[in-house]
């Protein structure tokens, strides 16, 4: 009996058949597997993205890296010549009883507070230079002040006043043994020279001056006299002698910033004043530190940290120095927490808690003491004294707001109050340019009584007089600035978020069509293994029919 057998050709076409869909079917899977490979890792990069613009300030940071002080654009513009209007307002303390007070009759003086005096200040840079990499610039300081009589309700520069002998308290300070260091060798000749001027003049101490004369200057021949005869430590940049006179004009101080070009933390940071990197002044090279801001431009990132913190409600405040060219000192300010100013999220910084403290208070003010004469002045005063032309300047905020009570104690008509005399700058934390604030000083000065001068015989020895106090003011933006600073920063902030939800949807959408993708291969594979099985089957059920049929 012959075996019966399956046809040949049968065998060879499903055996070609089968290797053909394996081919297929491997092709198919292995280009699923590179487009799911694929959208994996535009889901990754996407979401990553995502997580990035969520965690960072990368849209910030490109901002920022546009805010360099180079020539020929809109920021080097602004540096130059800053286009808001800055106020400076002066209130003078004019003396109504000081004869009353020198004959014995009062025993405090009587202050009168007139003002503001206001005038709008335009603070420009000149001479600017850049070095060869463009990293640090060099500039001076050119002020001008212009008196706006309709903001000065009620006062006119012709006011007369009676104030202080500012030029005979700066001579007394010749006659002290401690001032060598200002006379050097000279202090004998000096003081003998001082006397008998003083013996020939009427010299009186208290004048009669009309405002205008003594904020900008009026012929003192004592003046004069001292500027030929005593060797100052700075060169006077005035004839004239007034209280302010030193600060209109051109500015003698050269001052070399950090640009920001290559390092962004640096920005508007000082390198050098007058070519070197600290001052001659103080006792010690942190008090003689300039590498501060220059004040018309901060460093954006600590601010922006500063900004971020604030957000996840952190406490540790944010700290930073502005280099004040009158203190001739780093200048510490903190912030006090996020406010609005211009219709602008702003941060506020104050000055530091004890920032005019005295060395028994804060230890570290050692330095600042007159190295002359190594006397500290009371806590709430600044001895400014080196910075002055070693004029007996002392500086401290108005009315002698938070110093020592024995500072208003002889005088009648100080009321210091947080509202009228803080001292305040509010920054926009996202470029770092100020926004408006209240910078508030108080100009003192130091009676120094000596034997060569019996004019201020009458004068407890150190009294501390007040002569003015100012107040520079940034009242209002012009329109193009807000919307340069709206364009910036909203703008931005815009962007920001629309690139993050779009990258979000996007990683989400991708990952939807890898899921649906995965769930179609699967169930195909599901439905090939049950078809693969019930041919198996069927094949089985036709082999076993067949051998039985030829059995």
């Amino acid at each position: 009996m012959r075996c019966a057998t399956w046809p040949r050709e049968s065998t060879e076409q499903s055996t070609g058949e089968s290797a053909g869909a394996y081919r297929a079917a491997v092709g198919e899977a292995l280009r699923t597997i590179h487009v799911m490979v694929i959208l994996f890792s535009l889901a990754c990069i996407t979401f990553g993205g995502a997580i990035v613009m969520w965690t960072t300030n990368i849209v910030d940071t490109m901002v920022l890296s546009s805010l360099v002080i180079r020539n020929g654009t809109q920021i080097y513009d602004w540096w130059v010549s800053p286009p808001v209007e800055t106020l400076f307002r002066v209130r003078i303390f004019n003396y109504t009883n000081h004869e009353a007070y020198l004959n014995g009759t009062d025993k405090k003086f009587q202050l009168q507070e007139l003002g503001p005096y206001t005038y709008r200040a335009k603070m420009e840079k000149a001479n600017v230079e850049f070095d060869d990499e463009g990293e640090i610039v060099t500039f001076q300081e050119n002020r001008s002040y212009e008196f706006l009589p309709d903001l000065s309700p009620g006062v006119s520069l012709d006011d007369q006043i009676i104030v202080p002998n500012l030029a005979l308290l700066v001579c007394s300070r010749c006659f002290k043994k401690g001032a060598a260091s200002v006379m050097h060798d000279s202090y004998y000749i000096v003081r003998m020279t001082l006397a008998s001027i003083l013996k020939g003049l009427q010299v009186e101490p208290f004048l009669h001056l009309q405002v205008g004369e003594f904020l900008w200057g009026y012929d003192d021949t004592l003046f004069t006299l001292a500027k030929s005869v005593v060797p100052f430590q700075r060169e006077m940049p005035m004839d004239r002698f007034g209280l302010l006179a030193a600060q209109n004009g051109l500015s003698l101080d050269r001052v070399s910033i950090h640009t920001g070009l290559k390092n962004q933390s640096m920005l508007g940071l000082i390198s050098e004043y007058n070519g070197e990197n600290s001052l001659p002044y103080w006792g010690s090279y942190e008090c003689n530190r300039v590498d501060g801001s220059e004040g018309t431009i901060f460093p954006q990132m600590p601010l922006k940290q500063s900004h971020n913190e604030n957000e996840i409600g952190s406490t540790t405040p944010s700290r930073f120095h502005i280099f004040n060219h009158q203190l001739c000192r780093r200048f510490p300010l903190e912030e006090k927490g996020l406010v609005t100013a211009h219709g602008f999220p702003a941060l506020r910084f104050e000055p530091i808690d004890g920032v005019f403290d005295d060395a028994t208070r804060k230890p570290e003010h050692k330095c600042f003491c007159d190295p002359a004469t190594s006397v500290c002045p009371p806590s709430g005063v600044f001895n400014a004294t080196p910075c002055a032309y070693g004029a007996p300047i002392m500086v401290s905020f108005p009315h002698f707001y938070l110093g020592s009570p024995s500072l208003m104690e002889p005088f009648e008509g100080l009321k210091p109050t947080k509202e009228e005399h803080e001292f305040f700058l509010d920054i926009q934390p996202t470029l770092g340019i100020p926004l408006g604030g209240r910078s508030r000083f108080q100009l003192n000065v130091m009676v120094r009584r000596s034997k060569g001068i019996w004019q201020l015989n009458k004068f407890p020895h150190d009294l501390i007089l007040p002569i003015a106090w100012i107040e520079v003011a940034v009242e209002d933006l012009p329109q193009h600035v807000r919307s340069a600073i709206k364009l910036v920063t909203e703008t931005s902030e815009i962007i920001e978020r629309t690139l993050m939800i779009l990258l979000i949807t996007i990683s989400l959408l991708i990952f939807i069509i890898l899921m649906v993708m995965i769930s179609r291969r699967i169930y195909q594979k599901h439905q090939k293994e049950k078809l693969e099985s019930a041919i198996a089957q069927d094949d089985k059920t036709a082999s076993k029919a067949f051998i039985e049929s030829n059995g």
